[in-house]
């Protein structure tokens, strides 16, 4: 194992990452989507520290990539809100219930965290609109998905402010500009339409 905390490298996490290609042209559009996935929620369970330095973990998540229409489909579904949004995050568990995993410990198999689904349209409109690498807006929508299934949330103040500040970290990590430097809130998360 890395000596360094701050390092993904020897990382302790085994990931299951199923990526499902629902609609758009994702490939073509971004690259590498399983490779920069699965780096990314790599490096948001490591970074999030559920785990100790001597112990495995073993997490499943599921990312769709979709487009619109679906997401709209989902958020109105789910959320009650008719109109399409560039992610939503369907977590198994509350991680703050009582019941919940204590942590992710390799053993019987995957911890199953939940599904991701994200939107090729919005991702594209929000990227040219912010004047960011559609890339770079993947893997932070990524990030923030994972950070969900997660437990963590942007519906106060004080939740956005923590939460953006983990993003940054995670994305400071992955090469990836601080998505939120033009913001002119610090905890401008939960002013968007982002869940």
């Amino acid at each position: 194992m890395n000596d360094d905390p701050d390092s993904s490298i020897d990382s302790p996490v085994l990931l299951e990452l199923d990526i499902v290609f629902h609609s758009g042209d994702w490939q073509a559009k971004i690259g590498s989507v399983e490779e920069d996935a699965k780096q990314a929620v790599t490096e948001t369970l490591w970074t999030e520290q559920r785990i100790s330095d001597s112990q495995q973990v073993a997490a499943e998540i599921c990312i769709c990539l979709a487009d619109d229409p679906f997401l709209q489909d989902l958020n109105a579904r789910y959320r009650g809100k008719d109109q399409p949004t560039n992610v939503l995050s369907f977590p198994q568990f509350d991680l703050h219930a009582q019941d919940a995993p204590p942590s992710m410990p390799l053993g019987a198999g995957p911890l199953l965290l939940g599904d991701i689904v994200l939107s090729l349209d919005t991702l594209q409109r929000e990227a040219a609109a912010d004047g960011k690498a559609l890339r770079d807006h993947f893997l932070h929508l990524v990030v923030h998905g994972t950070l969900h299934l997660l437990g963590h949330d942007h519906e106060a103040p004080e939740q956005a402010t923590a939460m953006e500040s983990l993003e940054r970290r995670i994305l400071a990590r992955l090469g990836v500009s601080d998505p939120y430097l033009d913001e002119s809130e610090p905890a401008a998360l939960a002013a968007r339409n982002v869940m």
